[in-house]
C-alpha cells in the first residue's frame, strides 16, 4: 500500500541506499545492524492548525545504527469523505487544496513504548512513492494524537467504535513536535523524517498513553504519494530511535 501526503522534499538520511533498479532512496542499508523493537503505547490537548519548519533527513547525526520500529496502524481521513475509513486503502494521502479538500494521515507502533525506554532522539519516517502524482510545495507538521483511534473504523469524524472526534480530523497537541517542508515531485523513494523526540520519550514505557502520531498539511494546494503497507517492507512507514551521546 502506498499511502498519499501533501507536499515532502528531498534527501536521503543516514542508513538510506540507492537500490539498483528502484532508484531513489531505500531503507536498506545497514538493515542488518537495525534492531527491531517490539511493544505498545497517548496524550490530551486540542486540535491546532499551526506548524513549524524543520526536520526532514532521518539522520540520527551521529548517534549510530537505530532501533527501527515498524509502524502497523496508520490510517487516512478526509473532509470531503468525513465517514470513510482509510485504513485498508492500497492508497492514503495528507492532502491540501485551499483548505476546502483537507486529508490527514495517522500512525502508530505498537512496539513504540517498549523500545523508546532509554532512548533520547526518535524520528518518524516515510518514503515517497510517486513523484508523477505529486503537486504543489508546503510545510506538513507531525503533532501527538490526543484520542485513542482504531484503524479500522477511524474516520474524519470519528476514532473508534462511534467515539467521535472532539474536532474533526482528529485531536491532537496544540504545539507540533516538528514541521518538513514538503516537495509533491520528490524522487521515489526519497525519505523524508519528523523529530518526536518529545513524544516518544512521554510515551516510554507507558503504551496506555500512546494514541500515535498525525501528520497535518499547511499552505494552499499541494500533495505527495508516499508507502504504506507496500509489499516491500523496507519503504513502510517507521519510528526510528537512538540513543546519542
Amino acid at each position: 500500500m502506498s499511502f498519499r501526503l501533501a507536499g515532502i522534499a528531498g534527501g536521503c538520511g543516514a542508513g538510506v541506499a540507492l537500490v539498483a533498479g528502484l532508484g531513489g532512496c531505500n531503507l536498506v542499508a545497514g538493515l542488518n545492524d537495525y534492531e527491531v523493537g517490539t511493544g505498545s503505547g497517548a496524550s490530551t490537548a486540542s486540535q491546532s492548525t499551526s506548524s513549524s519548519t524543520g526536520g526532514g533527513g532521518g539522520s540520527g547525526g551521529g548517534c549510530g545504527s537505530p532501533v527501527v520500529v515498524p509502524v502497523d496502524a496508520n490510517a487516512d481521513v478526509k473532509s470531503l469523505a468525513p465517514n470513510q475509513n482509510g485504513g485498508g486503502d492500497q492508497t492514503f494521502s495528507v492532502h491540501l487544496v485551499g483548505g476546502a479538500s483537507v486529508v490527514h494521515a495517522l500512525f502508530r507502533a505498537s512496539g513504540l513504548s517498549e523500545a523508546a525506554l532509554g532512548k533520547n532522539r526518535a524520528e518518524l519516517c516515510v518514503q515517497h512513492a510517486s513523484p508523477a502524482a505529486g503537486v504543489g510545495t508546503g510545510v506538513v507538521s507531525a503533532y501527538e494524537l490526543s484520542q485513542p483511534w482504531n484503524e479500522d473504523e477511524v474516520t474524519w469524524n470519528v476514532a473508534a467504535g462511534g467515539v467521535s472526534w472532539t474536532l474533526p480530523g482528529g485531536d491532537y497537541e496544540a504545539t507540533p513536535h516538528d514541521g518538513v517542508f514538503i516537495n509533491g515531485q520528490a524522487q521515489a523513494e526519497t525519505e523524508k523524517c519528523w523529530d518526536v523526540t518529545a513524544y516518544a520519550e512521554k510515551v516510554a514505557g507507558a503504551s496506555a498513553t500512546d494514541h500515535g502520531v498525525i501528520l497535518v498539511p499547511t499552505g494552499t494546494n499541494f500533495t505527495a504519494v508516499f508507502f504504506s503497507d507496500d509489499a516491500t517492507t523496507v519503504v513502510r512507514p517507521v519510528f526510528k530511535l537512538w540513543t546519542c551521546p
